[in-house]
C-alpha cells in the first residue's frame, strides 16, 4: 500500500472516529434534534409536543447512556465482544425501564388536588404480540433453570437464565405501573398525549428493550462453551439473530417507521 492510499484511508477512519465520538458526546449531553420533529408528527398542540418531546429525550438519553455503560463494562470487564453486546442491550433495557422509573409514583402536583380517575389497564396501551413474547422467554429461561435443577449443579448458564427471568419480570411490573399511575385532570388533548406517551413507554420504551436483552441471555445461557454445533449452539445463534433484528427494528425507539406510519390514538377504558 502506498504512502498517499494510507494517509487516505487513516484520515478517513479518523474521521469516522471522530463522527462516532461526537455522537456519542452529543447523546450523553441530551441534545436531540429528532424529538422536536418526532413529537410534531405524533401530537398537536404545543403543550401535547411539549410533553410528547420531554419524554423522548428523556427516554432516549437514558437508553443512550445505558447501552454505552453497559457496553463498556461487559467489554472491558469479560474481554469479550459477545459480552459486551449481551451487556449492551442488557444496558438499554435498564435505562429504558430508569426513564420511567421517577414517574412511578404517579403522585399529581401539590398544587392540584383533583385527579383524573377514569380507569386505565395496562392491557389498553400494550400489543399483544410484544406480550406474548415476553411470557414466551420467561417460559424458556425457567425451563432452561429446572433443567439445569435435574440434571446437576447450576451453572453460570441457569444465571443468565435467572437474569432473563428478571429483566422480563421487572418489564412487566414497569409497564402495569407506568399504564396505572395516577394523573392530574387533564383536558382532552392533553389526555390523548399522555395516553400516547404511556403507549410509546410500555411498547418501544419496555417491551422490546426488555425482549432484545432477555433474548441476549438466553443465547449465553444456552451456548456450550466449546461451540460444538450442538442443538444449544443453534438455540443460541437463533436467539442472538432475534435480539439483533428486534434490536434493528426499535433503533432509535423505532421513530423511523413512527415518521412512516404514525401509531393510531390509544383508546383507554372510560367509566
Amino acid at each position: 500500500m502506498t504512502t498517499a492510499a494510507m494517509i487516505v484511508l487513516a484520515a478517513a477512519f479518523g474521521i469516522a472516529m471522530l463522527i462516532v465520538v461526537v455522537q456519542m458526546g452529543l447523546g450523553f449531553a441530551g441534545f436531540d434534534a429528532d424529538a422536536g420533529c418526532i413529537a410534531n408528527r405524533l401530537a398537536s398542540g404545543q403543550t401535547e409536543r411539549a410533553l410528547v418531546t420531554r419524554w423522548l429525550e428523556r427516554s432516549r438519553w437514558f437508553r443512550h447512556v445505558g447501552g454505552i455503560a453497559g457496553l463498556l463494562f461487559g467489554t472491558l470487564t469479560f474481554q469479550s465482544v459477545g459480552r459486551g453486546i449481551t451487556f449492551g442491550l442488557l444496558g438499554i433495557a435498564a435505562g429504558s425501564l430508569l426513564a420511567e422509573a421517577h414517574l412511578l409514583g404517579g403522585q399529581a402536583p401539590k398544587q392540584r388536588r383533583l385527579v383524573d380517575l377514569w380507569a386505565r389497564r395496562v392491557g389498553d396501551y400494550w400489543t399483544p404480540q410484544e406480550q406474548i413474547a415476553l411470557v414466551l422467554l420467561a417460559i424458556i429461561a425457567v425451563v432452561l433453570v429446572v433443567q439445569e435443577l435435574l440434571g446437576g449443579p447450576l451453572t453460570i448458564r441457569s444465571g443468565w437464565a435467572v437474569v432473563a427471568l428478571m429483566v422480563v419480570g421487572l418489564c412487566l411490573m414497569c409497564q402495569w405501573r407506568t399504564a396505572t399511575r395516577r394523573r392530574p385532570v387533564l383536558t382532552d388533548s392533553l389526555r390523548n398525549a399522555d395516553d400516547l406517551v404511556r403507549h410509546l413507554a410500555i411498547t418501544r420504551g419496555m417491551a422490546k428493550p426488555a425482549t432484545m436483552a432477555a433474548l441476549a441471555l438466553l443465547a449465553n445461557a444456552t451456548a456450550t462453551p466449546r461451540s460444538d454445533g450442538s442443538m444449544g449452539d443453534v438455540l443460541s445463534l437463533g436467539f442472538w439473530l432475534i435480539a439483533i433484528a428486534v434490536f434493528w427494528k426499535n433503533r432509535r425507539l423505532g421513530l423511523d417507521y413512527i415518521l412512516d406510519s404514525p401509531p393510531a390514538p390509544v383508546e383507554v377504558t372510560r367509566p
